[in-house]
């Protein structure tokens, strides 16, 4: 395989994500509206009061976009029996394990 190959389904996911991609968030998509939404916001309505209670540490995800005539987003369900975030849906990955 030669290298203008391997990038070309590279270049082809940019160009589709660049064409779909919002620059700005819609004109329809109100503060009411985020306010209906029920996610975590409504579990910590005021994430800032408690960001600095403590130490801040190392985590990542991935955001998996799998190769599909329309590209997909893999996600992960979460196990219900996990103490913190039980059974959401999320991105694969969290905090760094220790090495």
């Amino acid at each position: 395989m030669n290298k203008t190959m391997a990038l070309a389904p590279l270049e082809d996911f940019l160009a589709r994500a660049r064409a779909r991609l919002l620059t700005a968030p819609p004109t329809t998509f109100s503060r009411v509206k985020v306010a209906d939404l029920n996610g975590d916001h409504a579990l910590a309505p005021d994430p800032a009061a408690d960001a600095f209670e403590r130490e801040p540490r190392h985590a990542a995800v991935l955001v998996p976009v799998v190769a599909r005539p329309e590209p997909t987003v893999l996600l992960t369900l979460r196990a219900t029996t996990l103490s913190n975030h039980a059974g959401q849906i999320s991105f694969p990955g969290g905090r760094l394990d220790p090495e």
